[in-house]
């Protein structure tokens, strides 16, 4: 319930503004315009999307920077006379992000307010009005105009590592021999509201997985092949390459390693995890490298290995017993599996994890 709404001569047995898909859909849109236009007054460009219909070598434009809005209050009341009368009130929290990075650059609070005069209205128009005064008193903050136009770091900086592990190399005789060890290695991650599959990739406790897997949960319970329960910590995402660093307490198992470039079209490839949850946890499916396609949120590796949710953020593995890809995409299409995955090698270079070269490599 976000007001009240009353149609009688004295704005008496009031009924209930229950916050609804409707309602949702008015001020998104209407958030979305007033920002727009607010943007091109202070002559702040936006991304040109491109509307051609035929395929271009040419990249489309990349934001520097994202806003986001979460609507922490909204208040709304209208009464419905001879003269209609109302007044709203919201409160939002935005955020500034750096999509390179994926670090919030300024995070800022603003209000609005709007008292209808005493004339017809439409709820909306109040509605619209109130949304006014909200983007208004954001774009007013000296500090939130600054950040807007500060400059972006930029350069080798953005390059450098932000964790660094030993390489591990594979075990002689490759997936199907070593298979229980290579099982050890992958885990069942469960948010409360989801599950899905990690793998490790060092003895000090960091995994992998799928962003998606973990929605907006910091901290994650991590399930072991041997039933062991740890809790995870979420060190490092990309949402829009869909991965996810994870860190646990060390681990007595061999982590698995990661090939440094990718698998051929038609090499044998097999995906490891827990589809439908944790009790099918350490299942293994058997299949071949399709290809690479190119989708919204960049490459994907594509093969009929047969995948299921719950594999999400679980490894597939070469016949030698690399990582060479990270479930992302179960398509689910009858009378054959197309299933893609994130390239192992792009999913490090997305957290900035560098992999000690082989001379001071972990041995399995």
């Amino acid at each position: 319930m976000i007001g009240q709404q009353t149609r009688s001569l004295w704005c008496s047995n009031p009924t209930d503004i229950v916050w609804n898909e409707n309602l949702q859909k008015v001020v998104g849109g209407k958030l979305y315009a007033r920002i727009k236009k607010e943007l091109a007054t202070q002559h702040i460009p936006e991304p040109k999307a491109s509307d051609s219909v035929f395929e271009s070598t040419s990249k489309p434009e990349e934001a520097e920077l994202e806003l986001g809005v979460l609507l922490k209050k909204m208040t709304l009341n209208l009464c419905t006379t001879v003269e209609s009368k109302g007044d709203v009130s919201l409160e939002a929290k935005w955020a500034l992000l750096n999509p390179k990075t994926q670090k919030v650059v300024g995070e800022f609070t603003s209000t609005g307010s709007f008292v209808m005069p005493t004339r017809d209205m439409h709820w909306a128009k109040i509605v619209d009005a109130g949304i006014d005064s909200l983007v208004s008193n954001l774009f007013l903050q000296p500090s939130f105009k600054e950040a807007l136009v500060a400059p972006l770091p930029s350069g080798p900086a953005q390059a450098e590592a932000a964790f660094t592990f030993p390489a591990v190399q594979a075990l002689a005789g490759g997936t199907v021999k070593n298979s229980a060890l290579i099982q050890a290695a992958v885990v069942t991650v469960e948010t409360g509201s989801r599950t899905g599959t990690g793998f490790y990739i060092s003895r000090d406790g960091h995994l992998l997985t799928a962003n998606h897997v973990l929605g907006n949960s910091k901290l994650v319970k991590i399930k072991t092949a041997t039933g062991r329960v740890l809790p995870g910590e979420v060190l490092s995402c990309d949402p829009k390459r869909d991965v996810a660093l994870v860190k646990t307490a060390a681990i007595p198992f061999d982590p698995l390693p990661i090939r440094a470039g990718d698998p051929g079209t038609g090499e044998e490839v097999f995906a490891i995890g827990s589809p439908l949850g944790d009790t099918f946890n350490g299942s293994v499916t058997r299949g071949v490298v399709s290809g690479f396609r190119d989708a919204p949120g960049g490459r994907f590796l594509q093969s009929d290995v047969s995948i299921l949710p719950g594999n999400s953020g679980g490894p597939l593995v070469d016949a030698a017993g690399y990582v060479v890809g990270i479930a992302d995409l179960a398509t689910g299409l009858k009378g054959g599996n197309m299933n893609f995955f994130i390239p192992a090698a792009e999913a490090l270079t997305k957290l900035s994890i560098h992999l000690a070269p082989s001379g001071s490599a972990q041995t399995r």
